[in-house]
This record gives structure tokens, C-alpha cells and sequence, in this order.
């Protein structure tokens, strides 16, 4: 068990706290089986990128005739991207942050740049925005992908945020023995890359966004 679980397993026990830390540390093929998870959020918290800039233009010439599907999968995106944002998030928690027995955290594979890559705030809007119904709005231009001035998500700013400590968490895996062999470094570096341009391309749509008149 990794030294900060120890720590915390003995201070929950001390202040009868409702943390439910793993009582061992997990093992390689679970490590890989976490970092694939990972990934897929990773990989996952562009899905409204995607959506707006391959995806949807090609569906421009039909707009008209399938507007309420076109509003329901683009919902469901917002949602998708938001709920992975969330997750990488958690991701890099502390473990002493962690109410979850079972999370994957960055932690475990050795990790050490931990704790919130988006803060308080934003960790609760998101939570607000996926969990509950609210009358606060909190995504009202659907059109946009960054900023539009009404008080939306900055979907590039989010992404900045969590992108960039996976960046970091990639580089560390990179050199860290779980992915030493070529497959493992092959999917790191892979992995790294695809996040490295897609963290660009949706900083450039926004920066387009924001210049609209």
C-alpha cells in the first residue's frame, strides 16, 4: 500500500471519518486496467470538440429535418465532456481527498504532483451541472465551444486545466518501469500526442469564438 494510503487508513480510524481507503496497493494489471480508464476519459473530454468540428458540420445540409435529434446528442456531448472533465479531475485528487475505496488515482502509480487541477468552484458547477436540475443556467450557448459572455462554460479553459496535468502524468508514466515495455511506451507517447493537438485545436476554436462579432 502506497505511503499515503497507510496515513490516511490510520486517520480515518482515529476520527472515525467516512473515507474507504484500499487497504493494499493495486497491482500492475490493475495499474494498466486504471490507466486504461484513464484514457478513455482522457480521450473522452473531447467529445464536444469532436462533436462541433467534424461531426456536426457534416450535418449542416440536413440541420432543418433533424433539429430535435441534432439538440439531444449535442446535450448528451456537453454532459459526456463535463462528466470526463470531472473524472480526470478526480483522478489527480490526494488520496486524503478521496471518499471512494476503489477510485484509480494518479497517486497510485507513483504520481506526485497531486490535488485538483480545477478548484473548488469549478468542481461544484460541473457537479451542478451533471447531477442535479438547476434553475441556474449554466451551459446557455450550446453554439459555442468557449466563452460566449452569458456566463457558460469555458469548455477550453476546463480543458486546459485537466489536459495539461495529464500531460504531466504521461511524461512520468513514460519513465516509470509499469511502461517500460514497447507497447506500453508506444500507447503513453500515443496517448500524449493526441492530447497535446486536440488541446490546441480546441484553444484555437476559442480563441475564433471569442472574436466573433
Amino acid at each position: 500500500m502506497s505511503v499515503g494510503r497507510v496515513a490516511l487508513n490510520a486517520f480515518s480510524a482515529q476520527k472515525n471519518c467516512s473515507f474507504e481507503i484500499m487497504s493494499r496497493q493495486p497491482t500492475p494489471p490493475e495499474l494498466r486496467e486504471g490507466f486504461e480508464m484513464f484514457s478513455r476519459s482522457l480521450t473522452g473530454s473531447f467529445a464536444l470538440y469532436a462533436w462541433k468540428t467534424q461531426l456536426l458540420p457534416r450535418l449542416e445540409a440536413h440541420r432543418e429535418e433533424i433539429a430535435p435529434y441534432i439538440a439531444i446528442g449535442q446535450n448528451a456531448l456537453v454532459q459526456s465532456s463535463l462528466v470526463c472533465i470531472r473524472s480526470l479531475d478526480d483522478f489527480f485528487l490526494a488520496p486524503d481527498k478521496v471518499p471512494f475505496e476503489h477510485d484509480v488515482l494518479s497517486h497510485d502509480f507513483g504520481f506526485v504532483h497531486v490535488g485538483s487541477p480545477l478548484g473548488n468552484s469549478e468542481r461544484t458547477r460541473i457537479n451542478r451541472m451533471i447531477v442535479h436540475m438547476s434553475y441556474e443556467p449554466l451551459w446557455k450557448a450550446a453554439d459555442y465551444i468557449g466563452p460566449s459572455g452569458d456566463g457558460s462554460f469555458d469548455l477550453p479553459a476546463l480543458l486546459t486545466a485537466v489536459v495539461q496535468r495529464s500531460i504531466a502524468f504521461l511524461d512520468y508514466c513514460a519513465t516509470a518501469p509499469l511502461f517500460s515495455e514497447t507497447d506500453g511506451l508506444r500507447k503513453v507517447s500515443g496517448l500524449r500526442r493526441l492530447a497535446e493537438i486536440q488541446l490546441t485545436n480546441v484553444q484555437a476554436v476559442g480563441l475564433l469564438e471569442r472574436s466573433r462579432p
